[in-house]
């Protein structure tokens, strides 16, 4: 991942406004430091929007597109 994206991600998360119910880790319930979709499933809003979240296509969630996830969703609930 370049640096700037990865700036980027590390000065939105510093701003969200809320974080999601379900934690990055406690969702990585096998500790193998991704999220698989069987995973996703503790966490409707993730597994719902799998597709777009897993940007690299892989079938998992690494922590750099998790926070991006996050990110979406502090927008949306600003935004109400």
């Amino acid at each position: 991942m370049n640096k700037l994206r990865m700036l980027a991600i590390l000065a939105l998360g510093l701003i969200s406004l809320e974080t999601p119910a379900v934690s990055y880790h406690q969702l990585d319930n096998n500790n193998d430091g991704l999220i698989s979709n069987d995973e996703a499933q503790e966490m409707p809003e993730l597994a719902g929007q799998w597709s777009a979240i897993d940007s690299n296509q892989d079938g998992k969630i690494d922590q750099s597109e998790f926070a991006l996830f996050e990110i979406a969703i502090n927008k949306d609930i600003a935004s109400e």
